[in-house]
C-alpha cells in the first residue's frame, strides 16, 4: 500500500469495497479461500475503456497470483465487455506491477512527473501501461 496516496486500507474498508461495487474483485486462494489481494476492473474516461488495477497482501507477492488475476479480468474484459483499451498505472518504483504489466502483454506509453499530488510538497511520477483489443487478440492467438 505504499505506492496508494490514501494509505494503508483497514480491514473493515477492504470488505466494503468487496460489498458496495461490482468492480473490486477478491483474490482468494482456493485451497483454503483465503483472500490474499483484490482486483479492480473499472470503467475509465474514454469509450470502451476500462483500467485495471490490483492490491496483494505482501506475504503473498511474487507467487503469480496477481499476474493469473488479472490475465483474467483482461479475457474478461476483451471477450465479455468488448473492451477497446484498457490501462493500468503505477508509481516507477513498483517494479512489480510494472513487471506484472508487461506478462500482460502491456505497452509502456509513457511516465508522467510529478503527477499525483501525495500531500504538502510531496508529488509521485506514474507509470502508464495499455494493451489494444488487437493486441490482446494477437497475443492470445499465439
Amino acid at each position: 500500500m505504499r505506492f496508494f496516496v490514501e494509505g494503508i486500507y483497514s480491514e473493515e474498508a477492504i470488505y466494503s469495497f468487496l460489498e458496495k461495487d461490482d468492480f473490486h474483485y477478491a483474490v482468494c486462494l482456493k485451497e483454503t479461500g483465503e483472500i490474499v489481494g483484490k482486483m479492480t476492473l473499472h470503467d475509465w474516461f474514454m469509450k470502451d475503456t476500462y483500467e485495471l488495477g490490483w492490491i496483494f497482501l505482501p506475504e503473498h507477492q511474487h507467487k503469480g497470483y496477481c499476474t493469473e488475476a488479472a490475465s483474467a479480468l483482461l479475457r474478461y474484459a476483451f471477450e465479455s465487455l468488448k473492451a477497446h483499451r484498457i490501462v493500468a498505472t503505477c508509481q516507477p518504483e513498483n517494479i512489480a506491477s510494472m513487471r506484472v504489466c508487461e506478462k500482460l502483454g502491456m505497452r509502456k506509453e509513457g511516465t508522467f512527473q510529478k503527477c499525483i499530488h501525495v500531500h504538502d510538497d510531496i508529488w509521485w511520477d506514474e507509470v502508464f501501461f495499455a494493451i489494444l483489443n488487437e493486441e490482446y487478440v494477437k497475443l492470445t492467438k499465439n
